[in-house]
């Protein structure tokens, strides 16, 4: 059996040139996504990859409470959107480094957060089939989560093409730091949900000033 209570949060999040403009609130969002993930009880980790034109994987399964806040200098937006090959790739490294785990240090849940403020744009090694697949392999062999936090009226449409359920994307209005803070704060209440084993509603909007 997998370690139980224990839960890694994966987060793959957008910093193409076009966050540029809601800079300070997403850093500020995710600053405050990651305190409540600490503050929580229960045993987490986390991996976090950051992209653009490229991807880097800047933590792989650290535990939560060392994982730094993001600030000026590791938060800097530029380039296109590589989307597909963000997903795809940490995916696969998620994935093999579980395989590679034994079975009692796996975490009991996986849950991936996908964040981005535009469309795929400039991915080079990986298709938007092949990541349908990975995510469906992912959701119902392995029971991993996926979340899908998007700008736009599109951001259904672009959840689907890659397989995630509609109850699972969350949209905000583009350019707009306020509503991006208000879904990270949410999306931090539901993450805990699903840490406890309970049943998250990913769409529930945040009133929290």
């Amino acid at each position: 059996m997998p370690k139980q209570g224990l839960t890694e949060i994966v987060a793959v999040i957008d910093k193409s040139g076009s966050m540029d403009s809601i800079r300070e609130d997403a850093m500020g969002a995710f600053n405050r996504f990651l305190s409540d993930q600490k503050n929580l009880p229960g045993e987490a980790t986390f991996t976090l990859t950051l992209f653009d034109t490229n991807y880097n994987i800047v933590h792989a399964r650290k535990p939560i409470k060392d994982v730094p806040e993001l600030v000026r200098e590791t938060y800097v937006p530029s380039g296109f959107t590589a989307l597909m090959d963000a997903v795809g790739r940490t995916i696969d490294e998620v994935g093999k480094r579980l395989s590679d785990t034994p079975e009692p240090e796996r975490p009991e849940r996986v849950v991936m957060v996908i964040i981005t403020d535009g469309q795929e744009n400039s991915s080079k090694e990986y298709s938007r089939q092949t990541v349908l697949d990975k995510i469906k392999l992912q959701t119902d062999v392995y029971k991993w989560e996926f979340v899908f936090l998007a700008a736009g009226p599109d951001a259904m449409q672009e959840a689907q093409k890659i397989g995630i359920k509609l109850p699972n994307v969350v949209a905000f209005a583009a350019n707009d730091g306020g509503a991006y803070v208000r879904k990270m704060r949410s999306l931090s209440s539901n993450v805990g949900s699903y840490r406890c084993g309970l049943a998250p509603d990913w769409q529930a909007d945040s009133h929290d000033a």
